[in-house]
């Protein structure tokens, strides 16, 4: 990413900018929507394993939905392997009478 730093930093800026401004506005809807994202900081920490960090996860999905699009992960394979890969899923059967 171009100028890696700075994007994170201005996106930062921008929502902290947006939630002073909102506040600001009116400050008893703001303090009300924050108060519900905090209470789901629970529910989420119950169903986290802290042992297991999350891009492992969603690396190991990433890599298994790419081997069965492509047969091989990501960047790797051939052009042929490519072109003759199957597809996610096929159609359905008829129904008898449709």
């Amino acid at each position: 990413m171009p100028f890696y730093p700075l994007p994170p930093i201005l996106v930062a800026c921008l929502a902290l900018g947006i939630v002073a401004s909102s506040l600001a506005a009116s400050p008893l809807f703001v303090v009300l929507a924050l108060g519900f994202v905090g209470a789901g900081l629970p529910v989420f920490w119950l169903f986290v394993d802290p042992r297991r960090p999350v891009h492992a996860a969603a690396s190991a999905a990433c890599a298994k939905l790419s081997r069965a699009c492509c047969g091989s992960a990501v960047g790797g394979g051939s052009s042929a392997q490519l072109s003759e890969r199957k597809p996610l899923h096929t159609s359905r059967p008829q129904r008898a009478g449709v």
